[in-house]
């Protein structure tokens, strides 16, 4: 498997297996938090967004959003896009790539993507970049990736990071797993920026339990289940083989973080390092 094709297989599990409902969260917090730190998203958090061009109006949709109005979420995006605000126009083409709140139109929803990236925000930058990654055009797409990972954008060192599941060797594999890991070592946090209101990005299914489940966090929580697979898997940059200390290690943060599923691959990641018999090939 090519990493084009990771790539777009890692993109419909964060994008395509989303349903409408859960853009109807949007964005919206679980319970019972237990960790209140500021991570980074590569824009800046909306308390920071003052004074900002089209700050009030990205505001007003966003609250629209929370309270599941999604027409007056468009139109206030609209406006804030209008007026220069990019994570506007980010979540302008959400709505109009998913028909949320007006019309579905697919050539607008592109021309508001383009916008944003070329305004620079990170976001639409990683968010682009997969696209044309999963359009074939894996070396300018990558680039697009890269560049929002150079911000701090914790989609695009997701994106980038599914490459180290792939390459097993080389350069890239290992700037790809460093991505990974600086991802999955991020606190979790209960501050809100615009990737926590975007429909295209998230967990699909997954439901973090007793953690704020935002896109974010479960991007985080992702990475450290994915290195912990990664690691379990012998995977490792230049043939280091299997590493169960290191699987371990992520899979039991995942765990501690609510990531759903683990106990089984852990069980058997710990029968393991119990007994080094167990799994070896004859």
């Amino acid at each position: 498997m090519k990493t084009k094709t990771i790539c777009r297989l890692a993109f419909a599990m964060i994008a395509l297996s989303l349903t409408a409902a859960a853009f109807t969260g949007c964005g919206k917090s679980g319970e019972g938090a237990e960790t209140k730190s500021e991570t980074t998203s590569g824009s800046l958090t909306l308390e920071q967004k003052k004074n900002e061009p089209g700050e009030a109006e990205l505001r007003n949709g966003l609250a629209a959003c929370d309270n599941h109005d999604f027409d007056a979420a468009a139109r206030s995006f609209r406006a804030a896009a209008e007026q220069g605000s990019t994570d506007a126009m980010l979540l302008y083409f959400d709505c109009l790539a998913r028909g949320s709140g007006i019309g579905k139109d697919k050539a607008a929803a592109e021309e508001w993507l383009k916008k944003a990236v070329e305004a620079g925000n990170p976001t639409a930058q990683a968010l682009y970049g997969s696209y044309l990654v999963g359009g074939e055009q894996e070396a300018e797409g990558l680039e697009y990736i890269k560049r929002s990972v150079d911000s701090g954008n914790i989609l695009g060192m997701h994106l980038l990071g599914m490459t180290a599941l792939e390459k097993k060797s080389g350069e890239a594999s290992v700037d790809a797993l460093k991505s990974l890991k600086t991802l999955a070592g991020l606190p979790l946090s209960e501050q809100k920026t615009a990737l926590d209101y975007l429909s295209q990005v998230g967990g699909g299914n997954i439901l973090l339990t007793g953690k704020p489940n935002t896109n974010t966090n479960k991007l985080i929580v992702m990475a450290q289940y994915s290195l912990g697979v990664y690691y379990f898997g012998g995977r490792a940059p230049g043939g280091q083989g299997r590493d169960l200390d290191e699987a371990a290690k992520w899979l039991n943060m995942a765990k501690e973080n609510g990531f759903p599923h683990v106990d089984s691959v852990l069980r058997t990641v710990e029968l393991m390092r119990q007994n080094p018999d167990v799994g070896r090939t004859k």
